[in-house]
């Protein structure tokens, strides 16, 4: 069989909607930047064979808004058929999306600062961490 390859997907779920939030989110378009910046990288070294699509969700979670809308974007991101999700990036909405994820669906890399959600699908990258902190 003869064909393109489908772009690999990766999700990015943004909890914390600034401002008047948006596709040009201050949020997004540095993490983009981050991601296009290690694809460039990786498709150098030949360690990459395949487009990459990210695929975007914005939920006005805690603790302005309300947990059901980053659920509700996770699964999105899922039915979308990412095979990544980044995100959280609130310990609020980090913590009980951890037993969805943890179902073992699509794993997650979240920035959020508890540790209470990590687990076989849940994986932290903090900056820093909530109990050293204070």
């Amino acid at each position: 069989m003869s064909g393109a390859v489908e772009p690999v997907k990766i999700g990015l779920l943004i909890d914390y909607i600034e401002g008047t939030g948006g596709s040009d989110s201050m949020l997004e378009s540095i993490v983009l930047s981050a991601f296009r910046v290690a694809e460039d990288e990786l498709r150098a070294r030949r360690m990459l064979d395949r487009g990459v699509e990210y695929v975007i969700e914005q939920a006005n979670g805690l603790p302005n808004g309300s947990f059901k809308p980053v659920r509700d974007a996770y699964y999105r991101l899922v039915e979308a058929g990412c095979v990544i999700i980044f995100g959280p990036w609130i310990s609020e909405n980090g913590a009980p999306l951890g037993e969805y994820v943890n179902a073992g669906e699509v794993p997650c890399i979240t920035v959020a600062g508890t540790e209470s959600m990590l687990g076989e699908y849940m994986f932290g990258l903090p900056a820093g961490s909530m109990e050293e902190e204070p």
